[in-house]
């Protein structure tokens, strides 16, 4: 079973989370998603996250698996015309993915937090094989002091919402080793669409990133904005410019309709700060 949540009225916007995260802790930091909101967003658990069934391996949880989720999430609540994608992290993956194998369905694309992708991945995942192995041999209480000593957010983000590093653990403590290691497994063997695939997408796309994280370099969202036809790079390095992501991907979607499949698209302007 695939844990949804839909909530709002308006043009529809699909959206995945982070690796081990979900839509309760999504709900808790506030990061992403507004309450109302002018945005039909409809949310889902990932495989092996918050309320959904674990995953059955690994396969499951590789981002391409995950973008095929998202269009089957899509087509069971927007049967006809377009919707948006979105996500932060896996679920950015997850919706560039999507939007590679269905672009006729997507009118716009909101990419939050990009995570490392293409000459970067490598490096990642043997962070994430590194994991695993602790988890295997030392089990989930090594597991979790391990990732207590490496918080997952920027340090200034921290500090001005010290409550989102708490309930990065308290979502955490969910999970068991069983439900962990597809997750890793996955994690590890993934990596962002081609780019050559990513130059052919039209629809516009709003890409979200934040200074001062490894784990999601700007360096990505930087090569997301040069590979996408229609996008618009904007970078926070302060809380107050987190802050402003619900209501900014509010305005991107709701605003004016794309240019049809038939028009050229018109380039966004490129990066710029959002502090």
């Amino acid at each position: 079973m695939l844990n949804t949540l839909v909530q709002g009225s308006g043009p529809p916007l699909i959206w995945g989370h982070g690796l081990q995260a979900s839509i309760a802790f999504e709900q808790s930091s506030g990061l992403f998603h507004s309450s109302p909101s002018r945005l039909r967003r409809i949310r889902f658990d990932a495989p092996g996250h918050g309320q959904s069934d674990a995953a059955m391996d690994a396969s499951a949880c590789q981002w391409s698996s995950l973008g095929r989720t998202m269009l089957e999430v899509a087509r069971l609540h927007v049967p006809e015309g377009r919707f948006a994608l979105g996500g932060q992290s896996m679920g950015c993956a997850a919706a560039l993915h999507a939007a590679v194998m269905a672009p006729e369905r997507v009118s716009h694309l909101v990419l939050a937090t990009p995570p490392t992708a293409w000459a970067g991945r490598p490096a990642q995942a043997r962070k994430h094989q590194r994991a695993l192995g602790l988890l295997q041999r030392r089990g989930i209480e090594p597991f979790m002091a391990a990732n207590r000593q490496f918080p997952a957010f920027p340090e200034w983000l921290r500090a001005a919402r010290p409550h989102l590093e708490h309930a990065r653990l308290e979502a955490l403590a969910g999970f068991d080793a069983q439900r962990l290691s597809p997750l890793l497994l996955g994690a590890a063997g993934s990596d962002l669409p081609d780019p050559e695939r990513l130059r052919e997408l039209q629809m516009p796309a709003l890409i979200l990133a934040w200074s001062d994280d490894e784990t999601h370099p700007l360096l990505t969202a930087e090569q997301l904005a040069e590979l996408l036809p229609a996008a618009t790079l904007l970078i926070a390095s302060d809380a107050l410019a987190v802050e402003r992501w619900p209501e900014l991907i509010d305005d991107f979607v709701t605003g004016p309709s794309p240019a049809s499949p038939s028009e050229p698209p018109v380039p966004g302007p490129g990066a710029a700060r959002a502090d």
